[in-house]
């Protein structure tokens, strides 16, 4: 064997071994609407607004930290890069860099709870806590939302990054047509 090969074997019992996963997902939301009607003679002035439902369905790429090892990892920390064409606005913050058409977006391990008085308008979160992925289970994952009309049946790759606990950097790609879709 190999020197690398024997310090990898070695290492495996020392530093977590994470993976990443993707799937796409649609999610059907609903949104509460207050329409305010036109004006209607039977009445003599306008009606009150009336609530209205609307559901929209929502495409997310979830990205799926794994630990296929046998040690803990509690700092997983992975990057993600995406044609910048297909992902929806609104995720700013989590973009780590833009480049020549394509978006890294930064995601790592951390949760945070909702707490006790949030309503559908005005979510109350917590102080971000780091959730620890024990071996054979997968990690807090939040997707990447993408554009309504995306299209997913492109031989362009996706490609990641990840770091996790000191364990060596992973990469790896996939094309977007080869994505499962649950």
């Amino acid at each position: 064997m190999e020197d690398y090969e024997i310090r990898d074997i070695m290492n495996r019992n020392i530093h977590p071994d994470i993976t990443l996963d993707f799937e796409f997902r649609q999610i059907t939301k609903q949104e509460l609407y207050w329409i305010q009607p036109t004006y209607n003679p039977l009445y003599g002035s306008p009606m009150p607004a009336q609530p209205q439902i609307v559901q929209r369905a929502i495409l997310v790429l979830n990205c799926i930290p794994r630990n296929v090892g046998t040690i803990v990892a509690e700092h997983v920390h992975y990057f993600v890069k995406l044609p910048g064409n297909i992902v929806a606005a609104g995720q700013e913050f989590d973009i780590a860099e833009v480049k020549d058409g394509f978006v890294t977006m930064r995601r790592e391990n951390l949760y945070c709870d909702i707490l006790e008085g949030s309503t559908p308008t005005n979510i109350k979160y917590g102080f971000p806590r780091i959730v620890p992925i024990l071996p054979g289970m997968t990690g807090v994952h939040k997707g990447i939302v993408l554009q309504p009309n995306a299209n997913l049946n492109q031989d362009i790759e996706i490609s990641w990054r990840l770091n996790a606990d000191g364990a060596s950097i992973k990469s790896g790609k996939i094309k977007l047509k080869d994505v499962p879709r649950k």
